[in-house]
């Protein structure tokens, strides 16, 4: 996984992007990825799934979502990750779209989410059912909650103070 950061990286990714949306320039392209990461670079951006060859076969976008949706607040989030924009390359049996998914719910435990929603565009609608402990919410959105994981337990206790000693 790579954050879209550097002029050669931007170019690989246009390429990836372009067969999906090619009415889009690479200067819209390059529009796109600067609003993408502008609101707060800790809470949104840009990522693609590479290979060892650095070249892309999926991205999507990221955004922390203060104010969730109902289905969000149903689970009961109060921060929520969301994926949009998806482009998914086709190759069988890569996984790809598991492999956002996982790398998707990593973002929402750095970035303290309760949950994960993906917008699945139309062409991946079908695919949900690739994605393990995700509901279909409405139009295409799939959400899971992100259970912290025994690390983040163990963090969690080493930042409280034990009982019975004082703090400063």
């Amino acid at each position: 996984m790579s954050a879209l950061s550097d002029p050669d990286a931007t170019r690989r990714a246009f390429a990836l992007v372009s067969l999906f949306h090619p009415r889009l320039s690479y200067e819209r392209w390059t529009r796109y990825l600067r609003r993408a990461t502008r609101p707060k670079p800790t809470r949104a951006g840009v990522v693609f799934v590479e290979d060892p060859r650095g070249y892309p076969h999926a991205l999507f976008r990221y955004a922390v979502d203060l104010e969730p949706s109902l289905p969000a607040v149903e689970l009961g989030a109060r921060r929520v990750l969301r994926l949009t924009d998806l482009v998914v390359g086709e190759i069988a049996g890569s996984g790809l779209l598991a492999t956002i998914a996982r790398h998707g719910e990593g973002l929402a435990r750095q970035l303290k989410c309760g949950s994960i929603a993906i917008e699945l565009p139309g062409a991946l609608l079908g695919r949900a059912g690739e994605l393990a402990g995700y509901d279909a919410i409405a139009g295409g959105v799939v959400c899971r909650s992100i259970e912290p994981t025994a690390l983040d337990a163990i963090r969690l206790q080493c930042a409280q103070p034990a009982s019975g000693v004082e703090t400063g």
